[in-house]
């Protein structure tokens, strides 16, 4: 063994052949950039026509709940009346036991001078 000479390895003398790249390549490098633009402009529109078709649907159905909602408003508004005149009468009773001893006791409203409808259900 050759101590403190060492051998590198190189090149042959004539040189390394040619590598032949152009065979690997596919033959089309792919779509051009106009024709990969209009491809994207081409689904981006797709994708807006088919937003703004749901959005139509969308905007119909909501239209038809309305209107049933509208429709059915009124018997709505019955029931609601029913409940509140039903628990404003269980009110007063209860009202009148706890004021039965109190003199001067009138069922008036303290601070509202006409009748509006109550924010909130009444809790009894």
């Amino acid at each position: 063994m050759n101590q403190g000479r060492y051998i590198q390895d190189g090149p042959p003398a004539s040189g390394f052949g040619r590598i032949n790249y152009r065979r690997m390549l596919a033959s089309s490098r792919g779509p051009s950039g106009i024709q990969m633009f209009l491809g994207v402009a081409a689904m981006f529109a797709f994708g807006m026509v088919q937003v703004n078709r749901y959005h139509k649907e969308r905007e119909a159905v909501a239209a038809e709940r309305l209107e049933a909602r509208m429709a059915i408003m009124p018997v709505l508004q019955a029931e609601e009346d029913q409940r509140y005149v039903a628990a404003r009468q269980e009110q007063l009773e209860k009202e009148r036991k706890i004021m039965a001893g109190v003199p001067g006791y009138t069922e008036e409203p303290f601070y509202k001078t006409r009748w509006m409808p109550p924010a909130k259900p009444m809790v009894g």
